[in-house]
């Protein structure tokens, strides 16, 4: 006995046809509908309702070759020259670390006044600002506990502006380096705003090394300062000694010698007075008799001549050692101070290119003012939030389609049973209703 229908006729029957599809879709079409409009409504509202983002830009050139530390500290000990210097990339990437470090962010914040919701801040802030707020007011009614005084203060600025910052080097077109520029964005809800602050922030920035150097070139040059007064004063003592020993102290004039340090021509003139009394001394020995009155002079005279000579001798040895030793005194005097004149000469002009804003930090792009906000990215945003609510539509209906075990329909019977419908009863309109749903019609099948 053959079967009424084919196998191939079931297997056809029985498959998933792309209308049974529009039917589960038709089927649950409100939850389909409603869960898209609910979704798309909160996410077009919470998106138009967060305020709106410029992104403003500029670049600033680092001289990497220019860094070190300044010519004045070189040659003392704290600061020793390296002898082979950071690489570039290194370099540039402490420089970029530095945009973000929170000394600068303080003193932008504080110069420009800047409050709490002045700042970028990620969507979730905004939107979750009335939990929040009510969260606080909750804690405090109920609960006496109060609001955190340093909430949304300057901390909490100083810390979302440096979220909003970002900074990266432009890319070179040459070659796969980059280049010795960087390119810094920031994220305000005002344009004039994200203008002010960013070119604030590369002021500050630029001027951060500069103003790091001015200072240390001020306490430098207040320590040089103090060493050369010191110097300058040892040098006039010095000075001063060495006067007095060269006008012939009162100590020359009692041993009665009259010979002055580096002079020796006085000792070469007694010597030869010396010489020509002795000569005398010895024609008169011809002429006189000894022990005469003659001889007795001569003498006498050269006896005093050679203890004048002993004297002037010895007085000349001694103020000469002291002499030389004094002229060694004021040549390191006079050394000392003439280097550390020479180290305040260097620190001044320092300074004054300091106060010309010369550093190895340029501004050659300064911030650029938005021509819109980010509106054209909002409106993307809301469409795929809206797609993203239509597939959670389709999900939950899938869901709930999987969920349902009835059969409702002979097609249903037909691909779950393999049967056929050979008829269907339509329940009577009078009967008592159930405290359960029921089909329309009860499907009999065979």
């Amino acid at each position: 006995m053959e079967p009424i229908f084919s196998s191939a006729e079931k297997e056809h029957q029985s498959s998933f046809s792309r209308r049974d599809l529009f039917n589960i879709v038709f089927k649950h079409k409100y939850v389909i509908l409603i869960t898209f409009l609910l979704v798309s409504i909160l996410v077009w509202w919470g998106i138009f309702s967060l305020p709106p983002v410029y992104t403003s830009t500029g670049k600033v050139l680092i001289k990497t070759e220019q860094q070190g530390n300044p010519m004045f500290f070189s040659g003392v000990a704290a600061y020793q020259e390296q002898q082979q210097s950071d690489p570039v990339n290194r370099k540039m990437e402490t420089e970029m670390q530095l945009v973000e470090a929170r000394p600068i962010a303080e003193q932008v914040v504080e110069e420009l006044q800047l409050g709490y919701w002045d700042v970028y801040h990620k969507p979730y802030v905004h939107l979750l600002r009335p939990v929040a707020d009510f969260y606080d007011e909750i804690m405090l009614e109920k609960f006496g506990i109060p609001t955190d005084p340093e909430k949304r203060g300057f901390s909490d600025t100083v810390t979302e502006l440096i979220k909003s910052i970002s900074i990266a080097p432009v890319k070179s077109k040459s070659s796969e380096t980059t280049s010795n520029i960087v390119q810094l964005e920031l994220k305000a809800p005002s344009a004039e705003l994200s203008t002010v602050v960013l070119q604030k922030i590369m002021e500050v920035y630029r001027d951060h090394d500069i103003r790091i150097k001015q200072e240390a070139a001020e306490r430098a040059y207040s320590i040089v300062e103090a060493k050369t007064t010191d110097a300058y004063l040892d040098l006039i003592a010095a000075q001063e000694n060495l006067e007095k020993l060269l006008s012939n102290q009162a100590n020359n004039s009692i041993k009665n010698t009259i010979t002055t340090p580096g002079d020796t021509a006085t000792i070469a003139l007694l010597k030869e007075q010396l010489i020509e009394r002795e000569k005398e001394l010895t024609d008169a020995s011809v002429i006189y008799k000894p022990g005469s009155e003659r001889i007795a002079n001569i003498q006498k005279a050269i006896r005093e001549l050679k203890a004048r000579i002993s004297a002037e001798s010895n007085q000349f040895a001694e103020t000469d050692t002291r002499l030389i030793t004094l002229e060694r005194e004021v040549t390191s005097a006079e050394t000392v101070y003439l280097e550390l004149k020479k180290r305040m000469s260097q620190i001044e002009l320092y300074m004054e290119m300091n106060e010309r804003r010369l550093g190895n930090r340029i501004i050659v792009e300064p911030a650029i003012k938005p021509r819109e906000s980010s509106w054209k990215k909002d409106i993307v945003l809301a469409v795929l939030g809206s797609f993203a609510g239509l597939v959670l539509g389709l999900g939950m209906a899938g869901f709930r389609e999987y969920m349902d075990h009835t059969v409702n329909s002979k097609d249903q019977v037909n691909r779950l049973f393999g049967m056929d419908v050979l008829g269907t009863v339509d329940w009577i309109d009078k009967l008592p209703e159930k405290k359960y749903s029921r089909p329309d019609r009860m499907e009999t099948s065979a």
